[in-house]
């Protein structure tokens, strides 16, 4: 009988998917072309059809990452607080984004998913300027939760689940329907455009994250956020 070939190793999909979002999150940033140059063409939108479909990644596919690169989860906000500096860093205060006051989560993120978030909120504010459009903030509403905070919100909202990925440190909530002013030295603001066209902008965003390997990304409609987990 014909010797038997040895089996073929499957590939290791999780390393694969740790390989392509370290690349898209820790490649070296350039400038945009188109930045600088004195003068440019505004950059087209590329309009979404349906954002359920284009972020579709549901907790349970989320929750695999967020186990991966997260902390174990904290039974009280105290316990978050006392992981900085060592499992988690403070991502309160950042010129690319706005972190709103958080009633039921910490400002404190793993680094890698700090990383994203830097990655998500300058890359907002560049695509705004190759669009000719007025700067803002994209506003974080919530990050780190622990039981406590989680066992909270389900007296308010059944859809929230007690396998929550905001227990990892490696998750994040972005509004769609809000976005902050910038405050100009002067003390005026610039003006926010239509919230719809920001959501386009910041869709483009994560729709090139999401498809280089970055993050997964769901479209909650209920809580109007985009719902985004490092990978």
């Amino acid at each position: 009988a014909a010797p038997q070939s040895a089996p073929t190793a499957m590939p290791d999909t999780l390393a694969q998917h740790l390989s392509a979002s370290t690349a898209a999150l820790y490649q070296g940033y350039s400038l945009h072309p188109d930045l600088t140059k004195a003068a440019f063409k505004a950059h087209p939108f590329a309009y979404f059809g349906d954002y359920g479909s284009a972020f579709p990644d549901i907790n349970d596919v989320q929750l695999v990452f967020a186990q991966t690169h997260g902390i174990k989860p904290c039974k009280s906000p105290q316990e978050i607080v006392k992981q900085r500096g060592s499992d988690l860093v403070y991502i309160g205060a950042s010129p690319y984004y706005h972190v709103e006051d958080l009633s039921h989560s910490a400002p404190y993120l793993v680094p890698r998913a700090q990383a994203l978030l830097n990655c998500i909120g300058r890359n907002f504010m560049d695509s705004l300027f190759v669009k000719k459009l007025p700067q803002a903030q994209l506003i974080v509403t919530s990050v780190t939760r622990s039981t406590q905070d989680v066992a909270q919100l389900q007296t308010k909202n059944r859809n929230s689940t007690s396998n929550s990925c905001h227990f990892y440190g490696t998750t994040i909530d972005i509004s769609y329907v809000r976005y902050h002013a910038i405050t100009r030295p002067d003390g005026s603001k610039i003006r926010v455009v239509r919230d719809d066209t920001l959501k386009q902008v910041l869709g483009e965003v994560l729709r090139d994250l999401r498809q280089s390997g970055a993050c997964y990304v769901k479209h909650e409609r209920k809580q109007s956020c985009f719902h985004i987990t490092v990978k």
